[in-house]
């Protein structure tokens, strides 16, 4: 699990740091680290406290959980992106 929230820490950074302005890498990095640190917190204690449901298998709740961060940070890049072209436009 550590190795996989390590490459996903590493292909989002890869992705999304270009797409900012350089004052607002250090922002996005920040927000990066904390989101996946939640993440990896309650996938941690989800899986030790036999959270999961009967049935459901541990590689579902991983690729949803994986899934909803992904759509958070694309949420958040996109804010982001949206606030530096209205910098640029107004």
């Amino acid at each position: 699990m550590q190795q996989a929230l390590v490459e996903f820490k590493r292909s989002l950074t890869q992705n999304l740091i270009p797409m900012v302005t350089k004052e607002l890498q250090g922002q996005l990095e920040v927000t990066l680290n904390l989101t996946l640190q939640t993440m990896q917190m309650g996938l941690t204690s989800s899986m030790i406290a036999g959270d999961i449901a009967p049935g459901v298998k541990d590689r579902e709740v991983k690729r949803g959980f994986g899934n909803l961060v992904i759509s958070q940070t694309a949420a958040y890049g996109c804010r982001l992106l949206f606030k530096e072209l209205k910098k640029v436009v107004v």
